[in-house]
């Protein structure tokens, strides 16, 4: 009777070891695998298919297409979508700056925070050269070309009596012609007078009193007196900024050098 009671005593030992060892863990493990799984099959199919529910992230992409740019990139941005720029192209039936081409397109779907590729229209690719360009300082005719989507131009300056300084006074193609805005187009701006240059004396050898006074009749103005010893008398010219007989303009500073002791 002894053994029988302890037999009992040492299977039912072993049997709540294996319990607390084994089973309950491996009930733990499968209770969290089936959370997991709950929650898989919730976001993946049963979220989804509920009325007015998309899958996480996922946008139904916006026509933006002949929208203006600013307005383009707002309805993009209401949505969680962003753009980039790919290229700008000429169109004649949408306006310069709205959206010629989207990619992806309306109705395709997009992660959050896509950028949506945005083709720009140029406008038309003819257009009308200004007909009131000539008269106009550089600047205004400038803005005016760049205004009416010619931006390839080639400007010349030249001296003119006609013409005031700054002032457009040739353009070709002429004015009101139309042609594409690949066009180059030519204008010629005005330097105004051409200066009268004055012929620079020679005054080496002069007193430096007389060789001032010889300077500004000509139309000059006396600049840097220097002093080098050795060389020629004290207080006369030894040497001049200019060349005797060179063409310079009027108002002109001239360095000289004198001699001393």
């Amino acid at each position: 009777m002894m053994k029988k009671n302890y037999s009992i005593k040492l299977n039912f030992e072993i049997s709540a070891k294996r319990f607390w060892t084994i089973l309950i863990p491996g009930f733990v493990l499968a209770a969290i695998a089936g959370v997991f799984i709950g929650i898989a099959m919730i976001d993946n199919v049963v979220i989804p298919n509920l009325p007015g529910m998309n899958p996480r992230g996922i946008i139904t992409v916006p026509n933006i297409v002949k929208l203006q740019l600013d307005e383009a990139k707002e309805k993009l941005y209401g949505v969680g979508l962003r753009m980039d720029i790919v290229d700008k192209v000429y169109n004649n039936q949408i306006p310069a700056g709205a959206i010629v081409a989207q990619d992806p397109k309306a109705g395709e779907s997009a992660k959050k925070e896509r950028h949506i590729q945005a083709t720009i229209s140029r406008g038309s690719e003819i257009s009308k050269i200004p007909g009131d360009i000539l008269k106009q300082t550089e600047r205004n005719a400038r803005n005016l070309l760049l205004k009416a989507g010619f931006d390839d131009m080639d400007v010349r300056h030249i001296y003119s009596d006609k013409y005031p300084k700054d002032q457009v006074y040739e353009c070709a193609p002429a004015p009101g012609t139309t042609t594409s805005r690949e066009q180059t187009i030519h204008m010629i701006v005005s330097r105004g007078e051409e200066p009268k240059y004055v012929e620079m004396p020679n005054i080496c050898g002069l007193v430096l009193s007389e060789a001032q006074a010889k300077i500004e009749e000509n139309g000059l103005v006396l600049g840097y007196v220097g002093n080098k010893r050795g060389v020629g008398r004290p207080g006369y010219v030894v040497e001049q900024g200019a060349a005797a007989g060179a063409q310079i303009l009027p108002g002109s500073k001239i360095n000289l050098t004198v001699g001393s002791e």
